[in-house]
């Protein structure tokens, strides 16, 4: 097994990868095969997918399919392809900023108006725009795999405060001079 995968190597050559799937409230391991790492290890993907698909919809109804449930599934799914750092950063962002104010929220009610609500304005404009630009990811990922509706999710304009640059006077100029100029002789 690699990293938790649940992947092997038979000694027939072939590749099997295994996971749980829930019938009628029992608990069995299925198993995929293919002649390669990457082939079973897609194929694995696909069934647990499928299988998270199921299990997430209530039987078909994709109404009751909230915000965090998809990213459950569209974060499963970026970590396989997008960059460690990048997928970090979105699961970071997710915990800290949505996952409690609209983490519960059927993603079929969410509105702009409701998101704007629960993003605090007092954080910084980038982080105002990661927080839309995760919310927007996990909605496209919900109307890929769900087929809900795309919602136009808008971020408001983000004004972004410019900060008074401090420059030094000339005196402080002066002392910050004579201060390089005589420490130049120590050598540390």
């Amino acid at each position: 097994s690699r990293r938790g995968e649940n992947i092997r190597k038979r000694k027939d050559g072939r590749w099997e990868g295994r996971y749980l799937q829930e019938i009628e409230g029992k608990k069995k391991y299925r198993s995929v095969y293919a002649k390669n790492y990457n082939e079973v290890k897609t194929k694995l993907f696909e069934a647990k997918k499928t299988e998270s698909e199921k299990k997430h919809t209530h039987a078909g109804d994709t109404s009751a399919v909230t915000i965090h449930e998809l990213s459950i599934l569209w974060f499963e799914e970026i970590k396989k392809i997008r960059k460690y750092s990048t997928y970090r950063k979105y699961k970071d962002i997710y915990e800290k900023h949505i996952k409690d104010p609209l983490g519960g929220q059927p993603a079929r009610e969410l509105t702009s108006d409701l998101t704007a609500k629960f993003i605090p304005c007092q954080l910084s404009a980038s982080t105002q725009k990661s927080i839309y630009c995760v919310i927007k990811h996990i909605l496209r990922y919900g109307e890929i795999h769900f087929g809900i509706p795309a919602i136009s999710l808008q971020s408001y304009t983000i004004v972004e405060q410019v900060k008074p640059v401090e420059i030094l006077n000339q005196a402080e100029q002066k002392r910050l001079l004579e201060y390089l100029h005589l420490d130049m002789d120590k050598s540390r």
